[in-house]
């Protein structure tokens, strides 16, 4: 573990996110108040950079400028699918064109001088 020391940091902040994700989803109802998907959206958006970070650096022992931005992506990526099967409005066609924007998005991440 000693080569991991880096790792303290996001491994905390999966685990508190993902405590704190559980906690407040459980404790609230989204439906009943915009404000709370706002803040569970937040909180997974930070779960998951947190834990793409700590996948990311197990798997290749770093992380790159354009491994972080890439992470960053993905990860949005899946909060606004979340969003929109959460309001309801998540068709055959918005699944193509959010995978048309993260192929882009993909694309353009490895292509940009760091």
């Amino acid at each position: 573990m000693a080569e991991h020391r880096h790792l303290k940091k996001p491994i905390w902040a999966t685990l508190i996110s993902g405590l704190g994700l559980l906690a407040f989803a459980s404790v609230t109802s989204p439906a009943e108040n915009i404000s709370y998907s706002l803040v569970v959206f937040a909180i997974a958006l930070i779960f998951l950079v947190s834990i793409g970070y700590v996948f990311t650096n197990l798997r290749w022992g770093r992380v790159t400028p354009r491994g972080r931005t890439r992470i960053f992506f993905v990860s949005s990526l899946i909060i606004v699918a979340l969003m929109l099967k959460s309001s309801g409005s998540l068709s055959a066609i918005e699944i193509l064109v959010l995978l048309l924007i993260g192929a882009g998005l993909w694309f353009y991440s490895g292509r940009r001088a760091f």
